[in-house]
C-alpha cells in the first residue's frame, strides 16, 4: 500500500520531511530509508548514542512494542518523531 512517510524535527532536515512509499510495515519503511539515504543508518546509531530515541505514529496511533514494527499495517501514514531522552513520553 502506497502511504506518507513525515520525518519531523532534525530527522526531517536531514533526510526529507515527506515522501510517499509502498510499504506494508513500519521495518519496510526503514529498510526504504536506509537503502535510499547511506547517511540514514549512522545517523540512528549516533542519536542512539546520545539518547535519542524515535516516537512512530501510524495513521494518528502512536506504537507501544518494538515489535509492531514488523506487523502489516492496513492504512495510514506513518510519522517518524526524534525523541530526546528524559523528554515526556521519550522513546
Amino acid at each position: 500500500m502506497q502511504r506518507n512517510i513525515y520525518l519531523e524535527g532534525e530527522l526531517g532536515n536531514k533526510f526529507g520531511s515527506k515522501m510517499s512509499y509502498n510499504a506494508p510495515t513500519v521495518a519496510d519503511v526503514m529498510k526504504l530509508l536506509d537503502v535510499n539515504n547511506e547517511e540514514f543508518r549512522p545517523y540512528l546509531i549516533q542519536a542512539h548514542e546520545k539518547g535519542i530515541g524515535f516516537h512512530i505514529d501510524v495513521a494518528g496511533e502512536r506504537l507501544e512494542y518494538d515489535e509492531e514494527i514488523l506487523l502489516p499495517l492496513n492504512e495510514g501514514d506513518i510519522t517518524i518523531t526524534p525523541v530526546p531522552a528524559g523528554s515526556k513520553g521519550g522513546g
